[in-house]
């Protein structure tokens, strides 16, 4: 097998390149492990946990759960604002903790504002972390 980095292997599996002896010495965990990566392949369960942890050690940054505290306070009670005066409660438009402390990624930018768009694309996130809060 030549260099997997020259360009006729660019996007194209190296399983198919591999004789069928090549292929039955090959261990079945490198197996699974490349064909995660095929584009039809909607995630490995390690990427899955990768955005689970992702989403976990969010959450638990410096100050995310007593601002998220304040968050739903706000949301609950009404708040009054410098510019706009009094806002009434608005219980309906609280957000879960995880799409709260991906919403503060992304407005610092930078490295952390990139993880978090990215995070936001993911099944996982769709699934049950964009939601609204039902009380």
């Amino acid at each position: 097998m030549k260099s997997p980095f020259e360009k006729k292997f660019c996007g194209k599996s190296p399983l198919k390149e591999l004789t069928a002896k090549q292929e039955a010495n090959l261990p079945e965990a490198l197996k699974t492990a490349i064909e995660a990566k095929s584009p039809t392949n909607y995630g490995s369960p390690l990427e899955q946990q990768d955005e689970k942890s992702y989403f976990d050690s969010i959450t638990k940054l410096p100050g995310v759960k007593e601002r998220y505290k304040r968050h739903v306070k706000r949301k609950t009670e009404g708040y009054t604002d410098p510019e706009d005066g009094y806002i009434s409660p608005s219980p309906e438009t609280i957000v879960t903790p995880e799409r709260f402390a991906v919403s503060a990624e992304i407005g610092k930018g930078g490295k952390s504002g990139v993880k978090g768009l990215e995070a936001i694309k993911s099944d996982l996130y769709k699934t049950q972390y964009k939601p609204f809060v039902k009380k």
